[in-house]
């Protein structure tokens, strides 16, 4: 019989309501051993994906051995609302990096939640 794996569907992320969100949708084409997402995450976020001194970008880089970019503005730039992120790596790895962003999110709400008592 043909493997789940076999399936021509691939995950498609995008930021909604403030986390990102997995969709599962028909592939087209040959399934790439490498892909890139684009995520657009609001700028007042993206502070938490990098985390102190890039730490948090480390963690999900080494969790998910994928590649994580952050396409900051220029600091004499108007600031903008939406921040771009790139992921790129095996279709496997860019879902554990998603996955460890959503869990970076909820560690950073969680916190902010404790600093306001």
């Amino acid at each position: 019989g043909k493997a789940a794996g076999d399936a021509k569907v691939e995950s498609k992320w995008s930021y909604q309501g403030d986390k990102l969100v997995k969709e599962v949708v028909e592939r087209k084409g040959p399934k790439k051993s490498v892909k890139e997402i684009q995520l657009r995450i609001p700028t007042r976020r993206v502070g938490a994906v990098i985390g102190k001194g890039g730490v948090n970008i480390k963690i999900i880089e080494g969790r998910s051995r994928a590649q994580v970019k952050v396409f900051k503005a220029p600091a004499d730039a108007q600031p903008t609302e939406d921040t771009l992120v790139t992921v790129k790596g095996s279709p496997e790895s860019v879902d554990i990096a998603c996955e460890t962003i959503n869990k970076v999110f909820e560690q950073a709400k969680a916190h902010r939640a404790a600093m306001k008592k």
